[in-house]
């Protein structure tokens, strides 16, 4: 849901002065995608759900204190938002020794060809088990890039790195997934062919 800067900008001041509407504003605007950027870093959904209950805390303890910027209050107001989160995913992750819920339990069985929905299921456990070879960071661009299908710019913006190094990041991120699910990718491929 996009949310234009100068509504934000009322939205948090209100939210500042313990505005409950304000709060339940925010929250409907962020909650989904915050729980889905916690289950990529966490990659556990009981971890995510324990993480954004604690985030949420925090955003109310810690809201009177965020400063009002005079230009970009989404942007501003996002990034600290997932600045939060993933300081939390970090903190979540150590205390509980890192433990790994392939597939959600809420997942449903496709209908059609039985033959199509294992093929489709191998092919989400071989995803899911290759996501997890990943390093957190790689995963959170992973996550962003294409699941939220943000730019390399708002990834950049939301976790403190440079474009550069978001690309960089991204890029040996997809070659490992490929490498994993044993994808051979065109500029390997293009290598190989000189050889």
């Amino acid at each position: 849901m996009p949310v234009l800067s100068d509504q934000l900008r009322d939205i948090v001041a209100k939210a500042q002065r313990n505005d409950q509407a304000a709060y339940e504003y925010i929250y409907s605007c962020y909650v989904d995608a915050l729980y889905r950027y916690l289950y990529a870093r966490c990659n556990s959904a009981s971890l995510a759900e324990e993480a954004l209950g604690e985030l949420w805390l925090r955003v109310v303890q810690y809201l009177p204190h965020f400063r009002i910027p005079d230009q970009g209050v989404d942007q501003a107001f996002t990034s600290w938002l997932y600045r939060i989160a993933r300081n939390l995913s970090i903190d979540t992750v150590r205390k509980n020794d890192w433990h790994v819920d392939l597939l959600p339990e809420t997942m449903t069985a496709p209908a059609g060809d039985p033959e199509d929905a294992f093929i489709a299921q191998d092919e989400r456990d071989n995803l899911y088990a290759a996501m997890s070879m990943l390093t957190v960071e790689q995963r959170e661009v992973i996550h962003l890039r294409f699941h939220e299908d943000r730019t390399s710019a708002e990834v950049a913006a939301l976790t403190g790195r440079t474009e550069s190094a978001i690309k960089a990041l991204q890029h040996r991120a997809l070659g490992a997934l490929a490498r994993a699910m044993g994808i051979e990718r065109q500029t390997e491929r293009r290598l190989h062919d000189y050889e």
